[in-house]
Parts: structure tokens; sequence; C-alpha cells
């Protein structure tokens, strides 16, 4: 199923594995995150990551529209096509029956970037 789920959503990525080292203060913080949000370790990192990254090119969006020669109209046609990309990858997910979901719980997630 969520193999299914990734083939017609993301055709063109590759699965990687990642090795790196944090303190232990960072991972006790990681895995309380993950509690919270009732994950699954693995997948818990997947969505932290993944915030992280949203995270970061979200304030680097930003930071490119305060720039005097930012084009605002072409950002505003942006947004709309992703938010039209993201509101219908969502229409599709939250039909799925909650039994067949193995992988994303369907919860808000809770704690995953902070400003």
């Amino acid at each position: 199923m969520f193999d299914d789920f990734e083939r017609e959503f993301f055709p063109k990525t590759e699965r990687q594995t990642l090795s790196f080292e944090i303190t232990s203060d960072d991972w006790n913080a990681i895995r309380q995150i993950v509690a919270e949000n009732e994950w699954e370790l693995d997948d818990g990192l997947r969505h932290l990551l993944a915030a992280g990254i949203a995270f970061a090119q979200g304030r680097a969006q930003l930071a490119a529209l305060n720039h005097p020669d930012a084009d605002l109209a072409a950002e505003a046609r942006r947004l709309q096509q992703e938010r039209m990309s993201v509101e219908s990858r969502y229409a599709v997910i939250s039909r799925i029956p909650a039994g067949r979901r193995t992988k994303h719980s369907g919860r808000p997630t809770r704690n995953c970037a902070s400003s």
C-alpha cells in the first residue's frame, strides 16, 4: 500500500540511508517528540527530517521574498499551485481507510519545528 503511494506521488525519488552523530540531549528530545506523536521511531525520524527540511526551505523562501527585486505575483502563483497540489494529495490520503494506513496515521504533527 505505502509502496504504491510512493510510486504514484513521488515517482522520481529513491530511498537513501543516513548516518550521523548527535548529542544525547538532542536524541532524547527527538525521542520525546516521536513518543508524543505516537510514531514508530523510523517514521518519526522521517517526519522530523521532512519537517526540518520544509522549515528551512520556508525560511529561505521568506528571505527571498523580502528582497527588493522579489516578484511577488509570481510567488503568489507558485504558492497557489503548491497549495492545490498538497490539497489534492491530502484528499487522496484522507480517503484511505484508517486500517489500511500503515505508514501515516493522519494525526496532526506536534512539536516538529520551531522558529
